[in-house]
């Protein structure tokens, strides 16, 4: 649709339609004014995922040093009316200038419909590609707690789990990986862990 700066995916899932648009906004701010026009009518409201590099910020805490370029009142214009929203998650900052050490901000984002913030959520971490986190959506996951498999105290209680959990933290700890992330995995290796011990209880 734009060559080299944005990417369309129509597709349906559990029978509703949605949009999928990737971006690479330009950098330069009177090119990125022209890109935000001309995307403007690929964007369908309510129904459009809209993630990638906005090369903008909307609010001053979004970059170090704190400062909002000429296309943050632009680009948040245009969010009000594809009625989409940033999708909630730890606050972090998904770019770091390669020059400037102290230099960084937040302009990889994914912006959703109302519906899907309540579903899902986002979390990011470093990649050795690149100077830009990887930010990725991930539906939302309950706990452990009651469901057709609940985890048993005494499980957990057992000297070989808790050798097991004093490893998986030791591993994590020093892995380059958002808390985010180290969470979800902390979570999914100690539910296995455990269901191999009561799968046939």
């Amino acid at each position: 649709m734009i060559l080299g700066h944005a990417l369309i995916l129509d597709l349906i899932h559990q029978n509703t339609n949605w949009r999928c648009v990737n971006i690479y906004a330009p950098v330069l701010c009177a090119a990125r004014k022209q890109f935000w026009s001309d995307i403007h009518k690929w964007i369908l409201p309510n129904e459009s995922i809209v993630l990638g590099n906005f090369n903008s910020v909307t609010s001053p805490v979004d970059h170090i040093p704190g400062k909002l370029d000429a296309m943050s009142v632009q680009l948040a214009a245009y969010l009000e009316m594809w009625n989409i929203f940033e999708l909630s998650g730890s606050h972090t900052y998904t770019y770091q200038h390669l020059s400037v050490k102290d230099r960084k901000s937040q302009i990889d984002r994914i912006y959703v419909p109302n519906d899907l913030c309540q579903q899902t959520y986002v979390f990011s971490q470093w990649n050795s590609l690149s100077n830009h986190m990887v930010v990725i959506m991930a539906p939302n996951k309950k706990d452990f707690g009651p469901s057709q498999w609940r985890m048993p105290d005494d499980v957990i209680k057992l000297p070989k789990t808790e050798a097991m959990i004093q490893d998986l933290t030791n591993r994590l700890s020093t892995a380059d990986f958002s808390p985010e992330i180290k969470w979800e995995i902390c979570k999914q290796e100690i539910r296995s862990w455990c269901q191999q011990f009561t799968k046939f209880r």
